[in-house]
């Protein structure tokens, strides 16, 4: 089935029994979607060693496939402010 797809792809196997619950709740589109983007996106999180990878459910519920993949210039333990312009 299109969820043992999914499970297979993503690294972090926990809470299957409310993975399976959220991901029959995606519509089908969503959930080709979601096989097919959820690489790129667990190859991108391995860049960001800061951020922790989400629990199945969680990264379906939020439909976290649709995040917008950013490389992030900031090192760890940088702040918002210390990289933004100053106003003046």
């Amino acid at each position: 089935t299109l969820f043992y797809d999914f499970w297979g792809i993503y690294d972090y196997k926990v809470g299957k029994p409310e993975s399976i619950k959220a991901f029959f709740k995606l519509k089908a589109h969503e959930m080709k979607e979601c096989i097919e983007k959820t690489p790129a996106w667990i190859e991108h999180i391995k860049t960001e060693s800061w951020r922790k990878k989400p629990y199945p459910a969680t990264y379906i519920n939020q439909k976290r496939w649709q995040d917008e993949l950013v490389a992030s210039n900031k090192s760890i333990g940088e702040s918002e402010s210390s990289s933004m312009m100053p106003l003046n």
